[in-house]
């Protein structure tokens, strides 16, 4: 909603990639200043700190446990290639695989 209205008011002025945290023109924010908020914001809710890496993995997590894509998710997280996202998140498609061979199962038991 802010970075539409900004979008509005400032017009051709308007530099948005499509990110999610901007600055008011719509540029990326220093990825510095980012992690000093992030840092601020775990102090004063009192909780473990975080890092943007974590934000991301948990992320593609969530995402290819929901079932997305994983070209989907590889081209989300800006990877080459899905060898690449497949590499390093392997364990979940693994899981999604015995779910899916779980659902396989329970039509031919007639549990469907």
């Amino acid at each position: 909603q802010r970075q539409h209205l900004l979008q509005q008011r400032l017009g051709d002025a308007w530099h948005g990639q499509g990110y999610i945290i901007v600055q008011a023109n719509g540029t990326p924010p220093n990825p510095n200043w980012v992690r000093q908020a992030l840092k601020r914001a775990h102090r004063k809710q009192h909780l473990p700190e975080i890092t943007i890496h974590d934000l991301r993995h948990a992320h593609a997590t969530h995402l290819l446990e929901a079932g997305a894509n994983i070209k989907d998710v590889a081209d989300r997280l800006g990877h080459a290639n899905i060898q690449v996202t497949l590499d390093i998140y392997a364990h979940v498609t693994r899981g999604r695989q015995r779910h899916v061979a779980q659902l396989v199962d329970q039509v031919f038991e007639g549990k469907s």
